[in-house]
């Protein structure tokens, strides 16, 4: 299986945060929606998979593409990066 991992810029995750500008992940998901469009994923046959209840283990996928974000956890943590979601066909 060809395995394509892609990091999107800005914030992966909302935060209740009220002091800090990293509140919201609208860039993040703005940048995801343009990544989606130019490289025309749906079109190209790719669906969307739920990593929350599904895994790939007998689907007989061919291709995935791993899409990873940077999560924020406060001011005094480090930020890290995590899977945020995976496109497969």
């Amino acid at each position: 299986m060809k395995t394509t991992t892609k990091t999107i810029k800005g914030w992966a995750n909302n935060t209740d945060y009220m002091t800090s500008p990293n509140t919201k992940n609208t860039t993040f998901l703005e940048n995801l929606d343009m990544y989606v469009k130019e490289n025309k994923l749906y079109e190209k046959g790719f669906k969307r998979l739920n990593t929350a209840f599904y895994t790939l283990r007998g689907v007989g996928a061919t291709e995935k593409i791993v899409i990873k974000g940077r999560y924020w956890a406060g001011a005094w943590s480090d930020s890290y990066k995590q899977t945020f979601t995976i496109f497969y066909k």
